[in-house]
């Protein structure tokens, strides 16, 4: 079943929100961010997804607990109207043609293709050669790209409208812009940008925010942070009442309190230019404030502060992810509607665990990573190689010693699924346990006999 605009407005805010966060956003989130008037709107609206095959809720009474399934997509015909000229004008040729595509790529009304002759539109991505999706319209704000027909002749170009003449300007600085009269000039159609679509998230204010920040917001990085070291050129002495007075009252004085992400002082290490960006400019859909008021000197001072912040504990960290492992959900106290025991819905079998397993049925044994891994990490090659446990699933032990961001892009997969399932921190501790955690068991216990290689008696 296909997507209303609005509901997909709403499962591109939740593709969005989950990919910068890790988990899903709240009921509340969501309210405010399309101005509904309930939360019962917001379940309504999700429940919508839910019945369409678009998103997974396996725990009624878990608010942030569900998975968004991919968009489906169904070919349309659309006629195919010939050549239009992204240099001069080309004559307008119709070629009565039709031509299928995704229906995700069409809007309301009369859409029809066009394939692009010349490069004078190379700088929008808009090349020779390349076929465009387009709706008709005949009329454009300025600045936008339209395919517009010169007595007779079709072009593509940014329109400019200055009073009784209209300037078709290339996106490529090596070509000269056409100046017409306006009279002389007929919109067939408004391209949009199929590859942002930003249009159909955005209101209108919004994409004037958004446009104002890329036209005069951006900073010279590298006039900051050292491109080299990614350390931050500023004074961390002179402007650490800055952090302590500001951002310590979330963060905390050690930047290790906000328990959803890793320490402050790791992340600004490892991407010093995202956490400059968001000192600047605040943190989307959260309370931290932007402190782009103040000095350019006094927010590379705080990056400076931050990056000498101590990094998490490890240790901590590795002991956490080990209980991931075991079972992520009691661990995370996610429950029943009924609150007595940790279950998971009864059809909700994790996607990865074969069906023909003894406990393809009991997703709240088939969701734990040991059940597939194995407790010596081992999977079909250790102790689950027969037996009702056994799957034919590979162990973790080749991911020992693995960079972490790829063993926490592993968790995201498609294969996995913890995506929007485990926070930031979830994941990684998880991926610090996979990493660092593991140790090789048949040091320690007997293989055939299961008797710990250890002195009884001494300890």
């Amino acid at each position: 079943m296909q997507l209303t605009k609005q509901q997909t407005r709403i499962y591109r805010y939740l593709e969005t929100y989950l990919r910068r966060h890790g988990q899903p956003p709240s009921y509340q989130e969501i309210r405010e961010h399309f101005n509904f008037s309930s939360l019962n709107s917001v379940a309504k609206h999700l429940k919508q997804l839910e019945r369409k095959g678009y998103l997974e809720s396996p725990w009624a009474n878990q608010k942030r607990a569900f998975r968004l399934l991919p968009l489906r997509t169904t070919a349309a015909a659309v006629p195919f109207l010939g050549r239009v000229a992204a240099g001069a004008p080309l004559e307008a040729v119709e070629i009565p043609e039709t031509m299928e595509v995704p229906e995700s790529l069409l809007s309301g009304g009369n859409n029809f293709a066009l394939q692009v002759r010349g490069d004078s539109m190379v700088d929008e991505g808009i090349r020779d050669g390349d076929v465009l999706i387009i709706r008709k319209q005949e009329y454009a704000d300025n600045g936008q790209s339209v395919v517009a027909q010169i007595e007779g002749e079709a072009t593509i170009k940014k329109f400019y409208q200055r009073h009784d003449q209209v300037e078709l300007r290339p996106a490529n600085e090596e070509l000269e812009p056409l100046v017409v009269p306006a009279d002389k000039v007929e919109i067939i159609a408004v391209l949009k940008d199929n590859n942002h679509r930003y249009g159909d998230l955005m209101n209108c204010a919004e994409l004037e925010d958004l446009a104002s920040f890329v036209s005069t917001g951006q900073v010279n990085m590298d006039s900051y942070i050292d491109r080299a070291t990614g350390m931050a050129k500023g004074d961390k002495a002179k402007h650490r009442a800055y952090y302590t007075t500001i951002c310590a009252n979330c963060h905390g004085k050690d930047g290790l309190k906000i328990g959803t992400i890793p320490s402050l002082g790791e992340v600004a290490r490892s991407n010093p230019w995202e956490v400059l960006h968001k000192i600047m400019n605040g943190h989307p859909g959260e309370v931290m404030p932007a402190l782009r008021v103040l000095p350019m000197t006094v927010l590379v001072g705080v990056l400076a502060y931050v990056q000498n912040l101590p990094e998490e504990d490890l240790l901590s960290s590795i002991t956490r992810g080990g209980r991931l492992y075991d079972n992520w959900l009691k661990e995370k106290k996610i429950r029943t509607p009924n609150n007595s025991r940790y279950d998971y819905r009864a059809d909700w079998r994790h996607p990865a665990y074969p069906t023909d397993k003894a406990y393809a049925k009991e997703p709240r044994t088939n969701w734990r990573c040991k059940e597939c891994h194995g407790w010596d990490y081992l999977g079909k090659d250790g102790a689950y190689s027969i037996g009702r446990h056994f799957t034919g699933i590979t162990g973790i032990r080749g991911k020992a010693g693995a960079e972490r961001a790829e063993i926490i892009t592993i968790l995201k997969d498609q294969n996995h699924h913890y995506y929007g399932l485990l926070t930031n921190r979830d994941l990684n501790d998880l991926a610090n346990f996979v990493s660092n955690g593991q140790i090789d068991m048949d040091n320690y216990i007997e293989r055939m006999s299961g008797k710990a290689k250890g002195n009884a008696k001494k300890n």
